[in-house]
């Protein structure tokens, strides 16, 4: 029972008056909207672009289109997508071809709750906001990786009924209340939502929307070529998402002072996403793609919870990586034991891994990756500092090529070498202009100095014997400093 207090309502002993009835009414309506199988459509304008989305339990059709100048008779440029439980289709209006993706694994679900309410300030009408949780199911196989609904409370309308400035009036039998260009109108009887309206955007609740506009956008896209993908799905997306001129599309803005800087940063993740940046992840969903998950699971999150926003996702990763990470590295070494003792702690289930830490740090074969890894553990845990440090000490010992050489050679166990190999040539290849912007976009240290330290060895990696080797001269400084400290 989540009890609310607002200001602006009359005590609980005294009945509500009839507009505000009618919006508890709304409320529950709202309520029902996946039960009685109602489509919600939501269209969102900016300057610069339009955002129309239909949402419902089989599937969301989305469309992006960029606005053009009233001086130019250049066709608008339109980017438009549709996912659904057998299939997503990506198009953009200046493509030769669409992207069609038959996804293999469906491990789970994210679902998008968003919530409409009236604000409590005075000077705004109504506001809106989004909050996200994931189910990892076995029953449903064919279960839409993306799901929506609306969430709505009595109180969450209430007080619209009070505010001295809102309009309201009746029209025949229907209920409006109105603040500057902003209107809510619903049924009297039945709560049903006529019209919603907000600075920027507005929502229809009706069935049927999704079916229609999913078969005349299939037929329209029909007759244009498409590349069917199965293998690499994610590299596939991101890779069609960030190309021209889709990316101009979704991601860039003519008119913005930083267009130049975004365009490089963009330019930058196309040549590693090309390069194979996302290649160990594809394949660790390749193998995830004929397992059976045998355990359920359902992450929530709200606006006060530890899951809220990133977080969320963080726990996401966390449990799904402990469900497949078997798949990945051999039983019984350092990776795997590792991988799930962050995952715990990431969930706030660490309170035995100490006994695994302190197991691994007597090991002589964890090597120098390894001991880093156990030090970072310990600081996200909040250990004991002297063992930190003593860690770090060994770790610092155990800095040689040989041994850092081993423990990468485990940690690739699954990313196949090549994969690897080709992800650092793509680093290479950005020019010294694309390598600043992405320096700038990730604006962490740590990172930063491997990344420069791979671009600078382009004219000396040939001299490398190996792969291990080559990671090795990269990160022996930093990780040599990290320890340190």
């Amino acid at each position: 029972i989540e009890v609310v207090e607002l200001n602006g309502l009359p005590a609980i002993n005294i009945p509500l008056s009839e507009p505000a009835e009618v919006l508890t009414k709304s409320s529950r309506w709202l309520s029902g909207i996946g039960a009685r199988g109602d489509d919600v459509d939501i269209y969102v304008e900016t300057e610069s672009k339009t955002f129309h989305s239909i949402l419902c339990d089989d599937g969301m059709f989305l469309e992006v289109r960029r606005r053009r100048p009233a001086d130019t008779d250049q066709p608008a440029e339109l980017f438009s997508a549709l996912i659904d439980t057998e299939k997503i289709v990506l198009n953009h209006s200046h493509t030769e071809k669409s992207l069609r993706v038959l996804p293999k694994f469906r491990g789970g679900s994210i679902s998008v709750t968003h919530r409409f309410h009236a604000a409590t300030e005075t000077d705004k009408f109504i506001k809106k906001n989004a909050t996200f949780s994931f189910l990892s199911s076995t029953k449903e196989r064919s279960a839409m990786p993306i799901t929506f609904g609306l969430r709505s409370s009595p109180s969450d309308w209430l007080l619209l009924a009070y505010r001295d400035n809102i309009n309201s009036e009746r029209i025949g039998n229907e209920l409006a209340w109105t603040f500057g260009r902003q209107r809510l109108q619903v049924e009297v009887d039945s709560g049903k939502v006529v019209e919603l309206v907000t600075d920027d955007t507005s929502i229809r609740i009706l069935p049927g929307l999704y079916e229609a506009a999913r078969d005349e956008w299939l037929h329209e896209i029909n007759s244009k070529p498409s590349d069917e993908v199965v293998d690499a799905p994610i590299t596939s997306l991101i890779n069609y998402l960030l190309n021209d001129p889709v990316a101009e599309t979704l991601f860039l803005l003519h008119d913005s002072a930083n267009h130049d800087e975004h365009a490089l940063r963009i330019s930058a993740l196309r040549k590693l996403v090309k390069g194979g940046m996302l290649s160990a992840l594809d394949s660790v969903y390749a193998s995830l793609a004929d397992r059976e998950v045998s355990e359920s699971f359902h992450i929530p999150s709200s606006p006060n919870s530890k899951t809220a926003g990133l977080g969320l996702f963080f726990e996401i990763g966390a449990r799904l990586t402990l469900l497949h990470v078997g798949k990945i590295f051999d039983e019984d070494k350092w990776p795997i034991l590792l991988t799930r003792e962050v995952c715990l702690t990431l969930l706030g289930l660490n309170k035995h891994n100490s006994q695994v830490l302190k197991r691994l740090i007597a090991d002589p074969k964890t090597g120098p990756i390894g001991l880093s890894t156990i030090a970072y553990v310990m600081r996200l845990g909040n250990l004991n500092s002297k063992l930190i440090k003593e860690v770090s000490n060994k770790a610092l010992t155990r800095l040689t090529v040989e041994a850092f050489t081993r423990d990468f050679d485990q940690l690739t166990s699954v990313a196949s070498r090549e994969s690897i190999s080709r992800f650092r040539t793509s680093i290479q290849s950005l020019s010294e202009d694309e390598l600043d912007a992405l320096a700038r976009a990730i604006n962490r240290r740590e990172w930063e100095l491997p990344l420069r330290a791979i671009h600078r060895a382009r004219a000396t990696s040939k001299e490398v014997v190996s792969e291990g080797e080559f990671w090795y001269s990269i990160f022996h400084d930093p990780l040599e400093q990290w320890l340190k400290q």
